[in-house]
């Protein structure tokens, strides 16, 4: 077949197969990203401005690695993970508030790659499952009043931190540093959403409810949070040998809002699961779905 043609044919030949292969590589690529749109619980991209327009870039050098910390009471010790679904956080004791120390969840987001810049901001969206609660709200047949729903993202509040002195390649030691006294207590006082300011972080919640005495008038609960990040050159820390940036999500109960709303208005003051839950205790169902991780 190639006997008859000259050098330069050939080459032109063998540059067009190439060509068409690519081609077909991407095609083979588009199709298989269009079929399996996230292949985890987090999405990571670096997203663009031009004219207004937000366009998503999901494979350049910028790259993201989540573990979850949660202290388990039973076993004396903080457990990590690498999937959002394992976590189910610790019920909440109306009774014992004390045990409510060990509530706490800690997502540490590990960023690196060349196109992550030294200093800048970022915006980390956390998404609910709106398959799992729509409106955030049930009515309750008997009474027509309406409660809160039994999933985490109706009482729960994201706190983040960034700063290289949270950092340890030990896991006891990391969640204490960002589990700090300083840190919960801060995160207890809260209500509603909270702007970042006097040195303090940006603390948002995904529900908002409006009372008329002990009854609930109006739920509005958002589809995702969005919480936004600065930081610089010397948040980053060496992990595993990586110049790596950690963002921590604190994510707690919100006690001084919704919890008290919830227990208020179903009466009961208690939900049992399983068996082993005691009749002092909350617990909420994990409806967390996925994170995504913008940059400027």
């Amino acid at each position: 077949m190639f006997a008859n043609l000259t050098k330069n044919q050939k080459l032109k030949l063998i540059g067009s197969f190439a060509a068409t292969a690519f081609l077909g590589f991407v095609v083979v690529l588009v199709v298989f990203l269009y079929l399996n749109p996230s292949l985890g619980w987090f999405s990571t991209n670096r997203t663009v401005n031009g004219n207004g327009v937000g366009v998503e870039v999901g494979y350049d050098d910028f790259y993201v690695n989540a573990i979850y910390y949660q202290y388990d009471p039973k076993e004396s010790a903080v457990v990590s993970s690498s999937d959002l679904s394992d976590i189910q956080f610790n019920p909440y004791d109306l009774v014992f508030r004390s045990r409510n120390r060990y509530t706490p969840v800690i997502a540490a987001l590990k960023m690196t790659g060349n196109d992550l810049l030294s200093s800048g901001s970022l915006t980390i969206r956390i998404n609910r499952n709106t398959t799992a609660d729509k409106n955030g709200y049930v009515v309750d047949e008997n009474t027509g009043r309406m409660h809160l729903t039994e999933y985490f993202t109706s009482i729960m509040r994201v706190t983040p931190y960034v700063g290289a002195a949270y950092y340890s390649s030990t896991a006891e030691t990391l969640y204490a540093n960002v589990d700090s006294a300083v840190n919960y207590e801060y995160a207890r006082s809260l209500t509603g959403n909270v702007d970042a300011e006097n040195g303090q972080p940006q603390s948002l919640v995904f529900t908002d409810v409006t009372m008329n005495g002990d009854l609930i008038n109006t739920v509005e609960k958002e589809d995702y949070i969005d919480i936004e990040i600065s930081y610089e050159i010397s948040d980053f820390v060496w992990d595993n040998g990586v110049l790596t940036l950690i963002v921590y999500l604190y994510i707690t109960y919100d006690e001084g809002g919704l919890l008290g709303i919830y227990q208020k208005t179903t009466e009961t003051g208690s939900i049992s699961a399983g068996g082993d839950i005691t009749d002092q205790s909350i617990r909420f169902q994990n409806d967390l779905f996925y994170i995504k991780v913008t940059r400027e």
